[in-house]
């Protein structure tokens, strides 16, 4: 896990957005790949949505493994597809 700080740079630099994220992940093959977490997010985003630190970086790791293995969320529809699939794991461990 890293800062707010860490994950612009990496936002930044691997992705063009200059901007803070909660999850960034860099895929190396179908299965496998590292998942780059803001601390930071996790913290403010339990605030905001009045839910657990633990349940937030739960969710945030879902979201990640989610990615390696393909799903994406770069539009609406896979979005709301991603969110769904993410939201079921979710609700299956907790």
């Amino acid at each position: 896990m890293i800062g707010k700080r860490q994950i612009r740079a990496l936002n930044k630099k691997y992705l063009n957005h200059d901007f803070p994220t909660d999850v960034i992940t860099f895929n190396y093959t179908k299965t496998s790949g590292d998942i780059a977490i803001s601390l930071d997010a996790v913290k403010e985003n339990a605030k905001i949505y009045n839910t657990k630190a633990k349940d937030e970086l739960l969710l945030y790791i879902i979201h990640g493994i989610l990615h390696i293995i393909g799903y994406e969320d770069n539009t609406q529809k896979n979005k709301e597809k991603m969110f769904k699939k993410q939201q079921k794991i979710f609700n299956k461990i907790i």
